[in-house]
């Protein structure tokens, strides 16, 4: 009996390993079906965070809603936020999303520069930017202790809590940063 069990183990356990692998091959036929179709292993119910071309279902569902004002992702998110009156020169506002009523955040582009403020619940570091820097201080802006990351006397994140609430102003484009000055004006503004 023994002997028998063994075997059998090991065949369902193969099995099961061919069939999940041909599954993730599923994905590209799915490109054929259409929506509410099944495809090999694969069941599109929504287009919803869909490839534009083809409807189908393709990674996680974005937890961002975008807002068109300011005040719409306050109301939404059940929290406020403080912009800084001034950007540095040529920026403006381009998005505001929310996630719930976790965080709120705006993007400032420039052609194609972006700075990046969050502003979410809680004191962990909410600014996504896991670069490596060569660069790292802690700065006082006001009464605000400020964690700087960035390269070559440039800040490309700059991120700090408050006794509720964490914030973030990340610089997105290559290796440029912002003078520390620029971002402290920012934080300054920021609440």
């Amino acid at each position: 009996m023994k002997k028998f069990i063994a075997p059998t183990l090991c065949a369902v356990m193969a099995l099961s390993i061919v069939a999940d692998a041909g599954s993730a091959f599923a994905m590209e036929d799915s490109k054929q079906q259409a929506v509410g179709q099944k495809a090999p292993g694969i069941m599109v119910i929504s287009n919803k965070d869909s490839d534009e071309e083809t409807g189908i279902a393709i990674g996680m569902p974005n937890p961002f809603s975008e807002c068109n004002s300011l005040q719409e992702a306050e109301k939404q998110a059940g929290f406020k936020l403080a912009l800084p009156e001034k950007m540095p020169e040529g920026y403006s506002q381009n998005m505001i999303e929310i996630i719930g009523k976790k965080m709120i955040q705006v993007f400032y582009e420039n052609g194609e520069k972006e700075i990046l403020i969050r502003k979410a619940k809680g004191n962990d570091d909410i600014s996504g930017d896991y670069n490596e820097y060569s660069e790292n201080k802690t700065v006082a802006v006001g009464s605000l202790r400020i964690s700087t990351r960035g390269n070559h006397g440039k800040v490309s994140v700059a991120t700090w809590a408050d006794s509720e609430y964490t914030y973030s102003v990340s610089v997105g484009f290559e290796e440029e940063g912002l003078d520390a000055a620029v971002i402290s004006d920012m934080v300054s503004g920021i609440r």
